[in-house]
């Protein structure tokens, strides 16, 4: 996952599948806590993966000496139920006790927080054990981190403004860039959907217009409307059109108690009740559907709630879709689909159910892929559009795929396109131009990989940790290899560089363990010696025409 995504997707999650984490990406999580710094470089920490025996221990330790000193008034209690399902625990142990420790510490724990995010699993920070120190075993415990695969996403709680913070001013933000809705002059002319929602969670509709407009959908919403007093009728003639067939209905407590919504609800359920229109409930943020009707209740809105439980149930719900509050998901999309598809509203031929995509003035690019296939073969085109372009992040975290087989049509593989994937092999065709940074980072399982001939940059941490890779044939037009792009390819036994080459950028081999020649032609300039000085059974470094080696 790309930084900013990464820091902007980290929840504190509280509720985990029950499934295990597997512990090699323990071990990266870890090894994330590692490489933090420190103050004078002290590393005063030390990780100790908990054994369920252990855990069951200090969990137990904690509500004893919480009831003991609290009567129901602490939150210590709940902290406990997290760490107890937890499938993974970490404890950290301070090896030092001065302030700047404490912050090294903090630091670190962090760090595996943002690592666990990047891999896709759920973290928690916890430092309610600090109720353990009058314990001898527990008086160096900094905290721990809980781990494990997400069962809630949380919302995320808000933050405070840059300008509260600090001294910096900030400039005006510009609001989220929506595609226009369908202009009044087609919807005379075609089906089309219409989106009702309160605008109390417009980034998040407007989020999901964005992706369906990306697949086609023809959405009508009221962008369109200036405010006023006969804002709702206007609205209603939209949605009683003859021509609009859906209605997308985002839930949530806002929209339940708006009185716009509910008016639109009541137009739609009567066309509904003619089999005029189908709706489409979303359900968005954490509280159900029973949840949200039982406060609406209490506000002495009973007719509202009764109405809207003959659609969507109560108890049982018959939703579509669940929208999930993690930002970057969008699996919700694909149940809208099926439901289009289901119910015959519209052709929506063009949309291909395991890829999202937007369309380029060249062609089409992928922006996720939504299968979940051992063998992929991406088609040639999207909608008559070629695919020119695979996306940033659009395989990343996939750990079905093994094998893949790319269009010749493609031109550019995006950052981390295929970062920490079960990928084992992948044939790049001759058609791609750029490959850009930590594609293929972290692919674990990764063997082989055959380049494009004409690739004339091998971009930052290509290969990065790419532990079974073991043959790369480097093209011989490349001129430029940057930054850690094989660091820790711990299987690579030999590497050629071509004769065109002349820039490599510093720790290119750094961890290559395995590495037995390493051919670099005299064009190269500032290549740095670290590049290769953890590879012990290296026999031959070769620069130009002079020979290095162990003879």
């Amino acid at each position: 996952m790309i930084f900013d995504k990464v820091l902007k997707s980290r929840r504190s999650i509280r509720a985990f599948e029950k499934k295990k984490v597997p512990i090699d990406m323990i071990r990266k999580i870890i090894d994330a806590a590692r490489l933090s710094p420190s103050a004078k470089n002290r590393q005063p920490w030390r990780f100790v993966l908990m054994k369920e025996s252990e855990k069951k221990k200090m969990v137990a330790e904690m509500r004893l000496l919480d009831k003991s000193r609290n009567e129901g008034g602490s939150t210590i209690h709940q902290t406990a139920d997290v760490l107890e399902s937890a499938p993974a625990v970490i404890a950290v142990r301070a090896e030092g006790t001065s302030y700047s420790d404490t912050l090294s510490i903090g630091g670190a724990m962090y760090a595996m927080c943002l690592k666990a995010t990047d891999l896709g699993i759920g973290s928690l920070w916890a430092c309610d054990t600090d109720i353990l120190k009058s314990r001898s075993q527990y008086s160096d415990l900094a905290g721990v981190i809980a781990l494990g695969y997400p069962a809630i996403y949380p919302q995320d709680p808000g933050r405070k403004e840059i300008t509260e913070v600090s001294n910096l001013v900030m400039k005006k933000k510009n609001a989220m860039p929506v595609v226009d809705p369908l202009p009044d002059a087609k919807l005379g002319k075609c089906k089309y959907f219409f989106v009702s929602y309160s605008h109390k969670d417009s980034d998040c509709v407007y989020s999901d217009i964005v992706e369906m407009k990306k697949h086609g959908f023809p959405l009508w919403y009221d962008k369109t409307l200036l405010v006023g007093d006969k804002w709702d009728e206007k609205a209603l003639e939209y949605l009683n059109n003859k021509n609009c067939t859906m209605f997308l209905w985002y839930i949530s407590p806002n929209s339940l108690s708006s009185d716009p919504v509910y008016k639109e609800f009541i137009a739609a359920k009567r066309k509904a009740d003619r089999k005029e229109m189908t709706i489409v409930p979303i359900l968005i943020g954490e509280k159900s559907v029973s949840e949200i009707l039982r406060s609406l209740r209490k506000t002495k809105r009973k007719e509202k709630a009764d109405a809207y439980a003959a659609v969507l149930g109560e108890g049982n719900e018959r939703l579509y879709a669940a929208r999930s509050t993690n930002p970057e998901s969008l699996d919700h999309i694909q149940d809208i689909i099926k439901a289009c598809k289901e119910n015959k509203i519209i052709d929506i031929s063009e949309v291909y159910d395991d890829y999202g995509y937007e369309i380029a003035e060249e062609g089409a690019i992928i922006t996720k892929y939504c299968g979940t296939a051992r063998k992929v073969k991406l088609p040639d085109n999207i909608s008559g559009f070629p695919i020119i372009e695979i996306g940033e992040g659009a395989f990343m975290g996939n750990h079905t795929i093994e094998k893949v087989e790319l269009p010749n049509t493609l031109k550019i593989i995006g950052a981390g396109a295929f970062r920490n994937t079960a990928l084992k092999e992948v044939t790049i065709p001759d058609s791609v131009e750029e490959i850009r940074q930590a594609c293929f980072r972290d692919c674990a399982d990764l063997e082989k990989v055959v380049l494009p001939s004409g690739l004339k940059v091998l971009s930052e941490a290509l290969f990065r940790g790419c532990g079974k890779l073991t043959e790369v044939v480097v093209p011989s037009g490349v001129t430029e290899m940057q930054e850690a792009v094989f660091m820790h390819c711990v299987s690579i036994k030999e590497i050629i560089l071509p004769d065109v080459l002349a820039k490599v950028t510093d720790g290119g081999f750094f961890g290559c363990v395995s590495l037995k020649k390493l051919v670099i032609p005299s064009t190269v300039k500032g290549l740095e010696s670290w590049s290769f000085d953890t590879s012990p059974d290296l026999e031959e470094i070769k620069v130009g025409n002079l020979t290095f080696g162990k003879k």
